[in-house]
């Protein structure tokens, strides 16, 4: 029975890697040149780095093995609790704050749980670990 029918090929972590690098500096470069706040361009990019981030979480390892597939779920697993706690502390900072009425602080709260934040939480906790268990595996052998 085949599981892993939501991973792409490992050609394309390379290409979202590229595609990711090139959003960021085009995001830099518009900033520079856009000196009104144009909206569209911001949203193309913004969804071009969800797909770059899409194609680098869920593409395959060279070597897709039964102990890459579980510690991949367990880190979706850890990335949707730890994405639904920081945004429940992000709700209680955010209403806090407009409780207070402290002045400008609460822009921004909500962007820090944006989809491409959780993918790049994801990308972390899945290479950490897979890091982690290749090494603990060399030296016990």
């Amino acid at each position: 029975m085949k599981t892993n029918n939501f991973l792409l090929p490992h050609n394309f972590q390379k290409i979202g890697w590229a595609i990711l690098i090139g959003c960021q500096y085009a995001s830099g470069a518009l900033k520079s040149f856009v000196k009104n706040n144009n909206y569209y361009p911001t949203i193309i990019l913004y969804i071009i780095n969800m797909i770059a981030m899409y194609f680098v979480a869920f593409s395959k390892e060279k070597i897709e093995d039964e102990l890459s597939q579980v510690i991949r779920y367990s880190s979706i697993v850890f990335t949707i609790l730890t994405g639904f706690i920081l945004y429940t502390i992000v709700l209680i900072i955010f209403a806090i704050d407009k409780a207070v009425i402290i002045p400008k602080s609460s822009q921004g709260y909500l962007m820090v749980v944006n989809p491409i934040t959780l993918f790049l939480l994801y990308v972390i906790i899945f290479r950490t670990r897979l890091f982690i268990i290749k090494k603990w595996m060399q030296n016990a052998e």
